[in-house]
């Protein structure tokens, strides 16, 4: 369930917890990254990754899904449309990475 924008001030919901910031920032538009990936990247638990990322996903900033890789499955995400807007009107990401990636 995505909540809508009016519902949440986003600057506000990353600020309550640094870690949905950095995770966020650890995103792909592109290419999706596994919980084990990003947890490694950051320095954080797999665990507690997955269970941020979920809630970054609640607001709409990540999409994830699992998926089958070698036999098993594999807990994935990826930077959403709404997630890659927020980095770009922050100034997180260069403006022509997005357009780059949304074309």
């Amino acid at each position: 369930m995505i909540l809508p924008d009016e519902r949440i001030n986003i600057d506000l919901y990353l600020a309550e917890d640094e870690r949905r910031l950095e995770i966020l920032k650890a995103l792909d538009f592109e290419k999706r990254k596994s919980v084990r990936e990003i947890a490694r990247t950051l320095g954080f638990f797999v665990d507690e990754t997955e269970i941020v990322l979920k809630d970054i996903e609640a607001v709409g900033l990540a999409d994830t899904r699992e998926e089958l890789k070698k036999g098993k499955l594999t807990y994935m995400a990826r930077l959403s449309t709404r997630g890659l807007r927020y980095l770009k009107e922050k100034g997180i990401i260069a403006e022509e990475a997005g357009e780059a990636e949304s074309s």
